[in-house]
């Protein structure tokens, strides 16, 4: 991660007399855990960071796909139309948006091949209360 070799060079060694400890090197799980615990910043891919100023909101791919339909009165979209939505958000393969819309707990696949979320999220219940699915 390249935020964490700024951090790192940016450091000079100090060595604390007492001890005769070097302080530690950041290393990448640091960065990581700080800035995912950060409310200010956002988890869009492996490694990819953003600013939820920028218009990002925190969540797996669920919560997204829930979020696009929230945003669309519900409306049924196709699946294109939701991969494509939802890269905007997250640096998500298709593959991987495709394996979440088969959530038949929050999704459901329509007659004319478009989704929609489950119609009992819609009035009732959180999407947050589901489960997240796993590969």
């Amino acid at each position: 991660m390249k935020i964490t070799i700024v951090i790192s060079k940016s450091q000079t060694l100090i060595i604390n007399q007492t001890t005769n400890k070097k302080k530690k090197i950041v290393s990448v799980q640091t960065v990581h855990n700080e800035l995912i615990k950060d409310d200010r910043f956002v988890l869009i891919g492996h490694g990819h960071y953003a600013l939820a100023e920028w218009g990002y909101s925190k969540g797996v791919i669920k919560d997204i796909i829930a979020n696009i339909f929230q945003a669309s009165n519900n409306n049924a979209l196709s699946e294109d139309e939701l991969i494509a939505k939802v890269q905007e958000q997250r640096m998500a393969k298709e593959n991987t948006i495709r394996f979440n819309l088969r959530n038949n707990k929050c999704f459901e696949k329509i007659a004319n091949g478009k989704y929609q979320l489950k119609a009992t999220l819609k009035n009732d219940q959180d999407i947050n209360d589901l489960p997240v699915l796993s590969a």
